[in-house]
């Protein structure tokens, strides 16, 4: 890609408040991250302490400079597009550690806006126990965009993270990513499929677009192992084949 493009990362922004943002020029523009402070709870809250509202402001920098490419910069801004939801399923997968499991309580801004720890500023909170996140598919109808349907994308993300970690594994060590080792745990080959997945989906996509390229990735790397696996997932959320 094209170089000079380095983030700059504002602390403590004083343009906003209880909110942070992420603008994403095309590759070789330099990204600006814009992280603000809450006073929603005594005393104020800073975003910068608040390790998933970073990890999800960057993300629009990864989702946005490859769905489509890193020369077009404006492809996630149709009624569907999950820009929202795969910056939180970063947040998520990132601040993962040993010991978790899919049916825990996990949310988004809890720290920032004085919540508690299983706390979050969105619908339902993160969980692969239905009786705490009911999304499917068909959920999408009626929520707010983008925000509200994103959501729906992420928690689709999460029961295929899930899926994969339950199959393979867990490691905290995420930088050692061995696409050769077959040993290669659960939670990064997540990582790795939905960010090469990032790059097999077109402008203005659908869930069953992102679906598609994650499915493309998957059955581009490790001998195609984990795609009936992903596929399954999927399919349970209501984005099966079949799926509009």
């Amino acid at each position: 890609g094209a170089g000079s493009d380095s983030v700059n990362a504002e602390a403590q922004d004083g343009a906003g408040n209880c909110n942070a943002n992420f603008s994403t020029p095309a590759d070789g523009g330099n990204p600006r991250m814009q992280m603000f402070t809450c006073n929603m709870s005594n005393p104020a809250r800073d975003g910068d302490f608040d390790s998933g509202v970073i990890i999800h402001e960057y993300g629009h920098g990864i989702s946005t400079r490859q769905v489509g490419g890193p020369s077009n910069s404006s492809c996630l801004s149709n009624r569907q597009q999950a820009g929202e939801g795969w910056s939180d399923a970063f947040a998520l997968m990132y601040t993962g550690e040993a010991g978790d499991n899919g049916p825990d309580t996990r949310g988004v801004g809890a720290y920032l806006f004085g919540l508690p720890l299983t706390g979050t500023i969105r619908p339902q909170p993160y969980s692969t126990n239905p009786a705490v996140n009911s999304y499917t598919y068909a959920s999408i109808n009626g929520l707010s965009v983008p925000h509200g349907v994103g959501s729906v994308w992420a928690q689709a993300v999460w029961e295929v993270y899930w899926a994969l970690v339950d199959a393979h594994g867990f490691e905290g060590d995420l930088p050692n990513f061995d696409i050769n080792d077959p040993n290669e745990a659960g939670n990064k080959r997540a990582m790795y499929y939905v960010n090469e997945g990032l790059k097999n989906t077109a402008c203005s996509p659908t869930f069953v677009n992102n679906r598609d390229g994650i499915i493309q990735a998957a059955m581009d790397s490790f001998g195609g192992e984990d795609v009936c696996l992903i596929w399954q997932a999927f399919a349970d959320f209501g984005l099966g084949t079949n799926a509009v």
